[in-house]
């Protein structure tokens, strides 16, 4: 998991290596500090996706003793984009958040991120309500579909 989360701080903090301030991120601490406290349990979980026994993404949601939880750290490595896991992995999420009685969930993302389809993975054509109903899974014979979560 560690790798995976490296990857994907170098992929979305990579921007900031210089922030708004001119302060600068030091991206090899935010690795070394790990995920976000609140994607720990009570509240907050943080899932890692597998692909025939290999690590394939990570996804996490916070906020589960509210109405609304947010979706954060979403990552699939370059290797299964395209083939349904980020849907899935979204879709399990929500599906968390239901479970624990959340009456909704908002992706947490950030201005300088590339907007991006939910159903397609393509960069989105128009801005996304910033609380939305994630969509469940279509089946198919993709690593999408072969994914499992820990």
């Amino acid at each position: 998991m560690q790798r995976l989360y490296a990857d994907f701080i170098r992929e979305a903090d990579g921007p900031l290596v210089y922030d708004r301030d001119g302060a600068g991120i030091d991206l090899e601490a935010e690795i070394a500090a790990g995920p976000p406290a609140d994607l720990a349990p009570p509240n907050g979980l943080l899932l890692l996706a597998w692909v025939d026994g290999e690590p394939a993404g990570l996804g996490g949601v916070r906020h589960l003793d509210t109405e609304v939880a947010e979706v954060k750290s979403m990552y699939v490595a370059p290797t299964y984009r395209g083939a349904g896991l980020g849907r899935r992995l979204l879709a399990r999420l929500d599906e968390i958040a239901l479970e624990r009685g959340c009456r909704a969930v908002r992706l947490d993302t950030s201005d300088y991120l590339t907007p991006r389809s939910v159903s397609t993975g393509r960069p989105a054509t128009a801005k996304s309500p910033p609380t939305t109903r994630i969509p469940k899974p279509t089946s198919g014979s993709n690593a999408g579909s072969r994914a499992r979560f820990q």
